[in-house]
């Protein structure tokens, strides 16, 4: 990639307290091999606030359709470049953020790449917090190894991804019944994309040198957080999956058997407190899943009777 291949696309939305941050990040990348765009996603647009600080290097854009993933396509339609990175409105990037993403891309010829998150988090995270619940706060380590092409049950986030501008475009863009809406924490957006495009036959990789740095609030470390989120992930797994079916390593989940099993299993985790609240966010993921999965299997049945 060369001059200005590369277009780093912000979605923002409410107060957006670390936007000033992530721009100051942009700013301070040792590879300025890109231009930026945020896309305010508010009803009443607040991020032109910082256009005074950033001006002109930063490309303001109001997106009053609601939704991440609308927010997401306008971005893409206001840039040209070959390749479009995201970045959220929390991500503040190291650095060497953009090189390093421009090299992993030229390195494996992917179609679209995720980087690596790690959690800034505001006063640490309480003792009771259990440590595989941090993939709730969008962190994603993979042990810091790259991952020329993801499969299976591997995935990548929106805090840091890139795709190429022909693969999004080829596949449709994404998906506006995923990702963020308001107060609804759908997610998955970008895994759903992802599938899309390796459907088509493009690579997805997982570099682990692009590094952004998350901020987490107190408030997303509570238990009626962890509770809230557990069950859209859940729904958002049901989602992701009536399109695209469940992977095989991860068996038959809506098989009553494997449901006896999984609550069995979830139970033995309740000894203490970091166990309970884990084994609460394993049960209402999976009520998420099955309340998703049947509201799906219905709305089908009603489409095939119409059909009828």
């Amino acid at each position: 990639m060369s001059g200005r291949a590369l277009s780093v696309v912000i979605p923002t939305y409410g107060d957006a307290t670390h936007l000033p941050k992530v721009l100051q990040g942009l700013a301070d990348q040792t590879c300025q091999c890109f231009d930026v765009v945020v896309v305010d996603n508010n009803e009443d647009p607040r991020a032109q606030s910082v256009h005074e600080v950033f001006a002109p290097r930063v490309r303001f854009l109001h997106c009053s359709q609601q939704g991440l993933s609308a927010a997401r396509n306008a971005g893409i339609t206001a840039t040209q470049s070959e390749y479009i990175a995201f970045l959220d409105d929390d991500s503040v990037p190291e650095p060497t953020w953009a090189a390093e993403l421009e090299s992993g891309l030229r390195r494996y010829e992917c179609a679209a790449a995720g980087g690596r998150v790690e959690l800034a988090l505001e006063g640490g995270l309480p003792t009771w917090y259990p440590e595989p619940l941090r993939s709730l706060l969008s962190e994603l380590r993979y042990d810091a190894v790259d991952i020329p092409a993801i499969t299976g049950s591997q995935y990548v986030v929106g805090a840091n991804f890139c795709v190429g501008r022909r693969y999004i475009e080829a596949v449709g863009g994404f998906r506006l019944d995923f990702g963020r809406d308001g107060s609804r924490l759908r997610s998955s957006d970008e895994v759903e994309l992802c599938k899309r495009i390796m459907k088509a036959g493009g690579r997805v990789a997982f570099l682990a040198a692009p590094v952004v740095w998350h901020q987490i609030p107190r408030e997303r470390c509570t238990l009626s957080y962890i509770l809230r989120r557990s069950i859209w992930q859940g729904r958002s797994d049901a989602c992701v999956e009536a399109l695209h079916g469940r992977p095989a390593v991860l068996g038959a989940r809506n098989d009553l058997r494997n449901i006896v099993t999984f609550a069995r299993r979830t139970l033995l985790l309740c000894r203490n407190r970091r166990g309970a609240v884990l084994a609460a966010a394993h049960l209402v993921r999976q009520y998420g899943y099955l309340m998703e999965y049947a509201r799906k299997r219905t709305a089908n049945v009603a489409k095939e009777n119409l059909a009828d």
